[in-house]
């Protein structure tokens, strides 16, 4: 006859190799375990028992807090992280969880037990978020080795599809993110984690070992632990996500494209113009036209060849470029034909906005920027036109128009000074205000808005007088 034990509802049949059990402090208190016998011919059995496990002599520290945060490596708390706490003894699943406050705290009453837990965050949603064409360009440049990147933490971004390697199948992962054609980084979650104290044996190559997402503890824990986690949103190669609420002003980019009027079965050309490409290293943006009164029949790269994507929703494309080499003046983004269903006018039904590939560029310095459509007549690109933009304020297209708020006033100042925006109902009644200094150049101001209705957007300054009309939904 041998004989054999193990811990209560661990495996079945007989415990081969297993004449002992070990017990930590975790395991305080009663304990069920079996008691196996079996003999030559195979036959076995096993009766059930306990054993009482004490702490007679202090060796186990009492169950205390456990606390810590989950904030980005440039120190921006992170909110609504899940947080599991579970104990690592599977006769022992005793588990928790719970969720970082607006400051990215966590905290526990107590462990499960004492000790030999794990702390284990998590967050998937959102996986867009802080990623555009920039991110992109600048993973590129790490794997060409042409501008590597110095911050580990990036380099993890970098890895989309999280196989440990930086390859042309992560810029592929990250565009199509971008462009809205894949609703998540395969393999991957939009947030990793690596505990706030690890240090990376290689911070240039971090990919080349396995690093930790998760703290373990081991027998006895100290009392009251404090566990703090960097995050690291998947794609955000940059590191430029903000995770407040404040809006800001930005500077823009704007693309251009021609004024156009059309009648019911004509088919309408869009050429779409970029900024200077001697001065924008990527752009990404959304366009949509309003499926009631235009068709998308086709879309054309043209003289440079964007990542274009289109959508499910009629009428969307999406479109990422970017150039490591450079490009000098003025290009065509790409072509679009669309066959008109009712007479309209282009600059009303075709806008550029953010609802996927957030409307944006990139100068060559890496500073992002605001992009904008703005709508010309074809003589508009004349020098003297040029010469009469250049020394009046101009109050770009609300786009999008209608919108559901807030109001985005885009506006262009041929000289620093001070601006007045004031939306008006059409009672004359000021629902809005905004006044302030600003520089020369392009600007955008976001104005909120409460109730659905046509308003109108005044901008006043030395430099002129601008209207413009937005219809509001709700």
């Amino acid at each position: 006859i041998k004989i054999g034990i193990r811990k209560a509802n661990t495996a079945t049949g007989f415990p081969i190799n297993s004449n002992s059990v070990t017990f930590d402090c975790n395991e305080i208190g009663k304990q069920l375990v079996e008691i196996w016998a079996v003999d030559a011919y195979g036959n076995a059995d096993y009766c059930t028992t306990y054993v009482i496990v004490q702490d007679n002599i202090g060796a186990c520290t009492p169950a205390g807090p456990v606390v810590g945060s989950i904030a980005t490596d440039k120190f921006q708390a992170l909110a609504g992280a899940k947080i599991l706490l579970k104990s690592n003894l599977s006769a022992v699943p005793v588990q928790s969880v719970t969720t970082t406050d607006a400051q990215g705290s966590f905290a526990f009453a107590g462990a499960p037990g004492t000790c030999n837990y794990s702390i284990i965050p998590s967050l998937d949603t959102l996986p867009a978020q802080g990623v555009n064409t920039l991110d992109v360009l600048l993973a590129d440049l790490h794997m060409s080795g042409q501008a590597p990147l110095a911050n580990p933490y990036r380099i993890i971004a970098a890895d989309a599809n999280r196989d440990g390697q930086l390859n042309a199948s992560d810029l592929d992962a990250l565009s199509n993110v971008i462009l809205g054609t894949a609703s998540a980084f395969p393999g991957n979650t939009a947030w990793r984690f690596v505990p706030s104290a690890y240090i990376f044996p290689s911070p240039a190559q971090p990919l080349a070992s396995v690093f930790p997402e998760k703290i373990s503890t081991t027998c006895p824990a100290p009392q009251g632990l404090s566990q703090n986690f960097t995050a690291i949103k998947t794609g955000d190669v940059d590191g430029s996500i903000d995770l407040s609420t404040k809006p800001g002003e930005e500077d823009l980019a704007v693309f251009y494209a021609q004024k156009k009027r059309f009648r019911a079965g004509d088919i309408v050309e869009v050429v779409l113009q970029t900024p200077d490409l001697s001065q924008v290293a990527g752009f990404q943006f959304t366009l949509d036209a309003n499926p009631e009164v235009l068709q998308l029949q086709s879309v054309e790269p043209g003289t440079i060849t964007p990542r274009l994507g289109l959508s499910t929703v009629p009428n969307r494309v999406t479109a990422s470029w970017y150039s490591i080499q450079g490009m000098e003046g003025v290009q065509t983004a790409m072509v679009l034909k669309f066959l008109a269903l009712q007479k309209g006018s282009l600059s009303q039904v075709l806008h550029m906005n953010s609802e996927v590939a957030r409307a944006e560029a990139y100068d060559s310095g890496y500073k992002t920027l605001s992009a904008a459509l703005q709508f010309e007549l074809p003589q508009d690109r004349s020098e003297e036109a040029a010469e009469k933009n250049l020394n009046h304020a101009q109050l770009f297209p609300v786009s999008p128009n209608p919108t559901s708020g807030p109001v985005a006033a885009v506006f262009y100042l041929p000289e620093s000074g001070s601006v007045t925006l004031t939306l008006t109902d059409l009672n004359g009644r000021q629902v809005s205000v905004q006044n302030g200094n600003y520089g020369k150049g392009n600007h955008r101001v976001e104005m909120q808005v409460e109730d659905a209705g046509l308003y109108i957007l005044n901008l006043r300054c030395a430099q002129g007088n601008e209207v413009q009309r937005v219809v509001v939904q709700r």
